[in-house]
């Protein structure tokens, strides 16, 4: 727990993830003003410290992951792309489980690749996950994959995407995304 946490913490709500997945953070029902600014301390605590908007993470490509000309299949990399989401929501401390359970669910919107260069048999790949909007119901991430040369300094783009992902609960109805991911993360505007 960081902090800014500790010194808003308050026994009657315990710092538990499913408890601040399930809405009391955000809609607090509270007698007096003192608590709920305690809450949304709590809960501006949890925003900034927690939801990391980039991760990398490496890829060795599996034999079973390539077509008879030993190439990636096209397919596979939406594999890696939520591999890329799943763990840096587990890098931030987050679990895409604990979501599922307490009924949201982050379901794909759109995807769109650009496929540049393949990605052949054993090779050792890095992919970017970077989080380029986030707000409201919806979080749009950037994707790049890379295979690295040996000298570790060069590097091949293999492939580079986009995706929208969208929060609904378990009937299919959008809402917003819970207060733990809400980063605020807009586009800028050029005036």
């Amino acid at each position: 727990m960081t902090r800014v946490a500790d010194a808003c913490y308050n026994r009657r709500y315990p710092p538990d993830p499913l408890w601040m997945l399930q809405g009391v953070v955000t809609k607090p029902r509270l007698a007096s003003q003192r608590r709920f600014e305690q809450v949304l301390c709590i809960q501006k605590a949890i925003r900034i410290h927690s939801m990391k908007s980039e991760h990398e993470i490496e890829i060795r490509v599996q034999y079973h992951e390539v077509d008879g000309q030993s190439r990636v299949h096209n397919a596979q990399y939406l594999n890696y792309f939520e591999r890329g989401r799943v763990e840096m929501l587990r890098a931030s401390g987050l679990s895409y489980l604990e979501f599922e359970q307490s009924g949201i669910l982050l379901v794909v919107r759109s995807m769109e690749v650009q496929f540049l260069m393949p990605a052949l048999f054993d090779d050792l790949l890095v992919l970017n996950t970077r989080i380029e909007y986030c707000h409201g119901a919806r979080i749009e991430h950037h994707y790049r994959l890379v295979r690295k040369h040996a000298d570790g300094i060069a590097e091949d783009l293999i492939v580079t995407a986009r995706s929208q992902i969208a929060s609904i609960d378990r009937t299919g109805k959008v809402q917003r995304l819970p207060p733990i991911l809400q980063l605020n993360i807009r586009p800028t505007r050029n005036l």
